[in-house]
């Protein structure tokens, strides 16, 4: 299959041929080439490097005059022309942006990867947020949406030898419709694996958490409250029909000072099959549905 983004444009053979065939087929493909691009497109330097370049908030078809952009973020829609990210060259350096909002230092183990992520504030400033390392890019888990943004994708960053590697378009996530996060509610798409220790800490993308109680109890860990988790679900399911008896319940434990529906304790689940929906309040705790 070829990417008809790939096709360049023969209208100049028409010079020579006078064939309007070619012009309607430039022109469409022109036209499939705007559908298939994304506003705020993700997309890495050409050859690779250590800068991102991120498209314009606004995607206008030549042919239909059609116009696409991102849902409003805090009832605006941004004016944003297009722009870059650049990363440092190595551990410990910046990694800015040409909109002028806060850098953010890269802190990367040699030998480890990390995601970056892009977002788009109601002023048109992209953010970053950078996510936690991994030993593999594979295993990095895509970074929070930052607070009162949306979402626009991500992209992997490798620390080789001490040195930072450049970014391709292999390594680049774009969100094809991403939540604004904060007051608007982010959203976490991870069904997990099944939960079978006696303690497990809820992860960063995590949303709905099986748990077989078949070889002990087992405790889930909230997550701390912030901001940025507000709007946050996270449901619990006794998947191994266990949790009714003596012994193999599941129980739900708040941070620290975080509450459950108002309470500082944690919450037991001891029904067969049954499931619990937490909901965070962005200040001290979770609602549970």
């Amino acid at each position: 299959m070829v990417d008809t983004r790939q096709v360049v444009s023969r209208e100049a053979l028409t010079q020579i041929t006078n064939d309007n065939t070619v012009i309607l087929g430039d022109r469409a493909i022109l036209s499939i080439d705007n559908e298939l691009t994304a506003p705020l497109r993700i997309k890495a330097s050409e050859p690779a490097s250590l800068v991102v370049n991120v498209g314009s908030i606004k995607v206008t078809n030549p042919q239909t005059g059609r116009v696409r952009t991102i849902p409003p973020i805090s009832g605006t829609i941004p004016s944003f022309s297009g722009g870059t990210i650049t990363l440092p060259a190595v551990s410990g350096g910046n990694i800015t942006n040409s909109t002028g909002a806060p850098a953010v230092v890269l802190t990367l183990g040699v030998g480890l990867f990390v995601a970056v992520g892009v977002n788009m504030s109601s002023s048109g400033q992209l953010i970053v947020v950078e996510g936690i390392p991994a030993v593999s890019a594979a295993t990095c888990s895509p970074p929070i949406t930052a607070t009162g943004c949306r979402g626009v994708g991500h992209f992997i960053v490798q620390n080789l030898a001490g040195v930072i590697q450049p970014v391709s378009n292999a390594s680049i996530y774009q969100y094809s419709s991403a939540p604004n996060s904060g007051s608007e509610g982010a959203v976490f798409t991870k069904f997990g694996d099944v939960v079978t220790s006696a303690s497990y800490s809820v992860g960063a993308t995590d949303y709905l958490i099986p748990v077989d109680t078949t070889a002990n109890a087992v405790s889930i860990n909230l997550p701390v409250v912030t901001d940025a988790f507000k709007g946050r679900n996270l449901i619990i399911k006794d998947v191994g029909g266990k949790a009714s008896q003596l012994g193999k319940n599941i129980t739900v434990v708040p941070a620290g000072a975080d509450q459950i529906d108002g309470i500082n304790a944690p919450v037991p689940m001891d029904l067969e099959r049954m499931s619990l929906t937490f909901i965070c309040n962005g200040v001290n705790g979770w609602v549970m549905v």
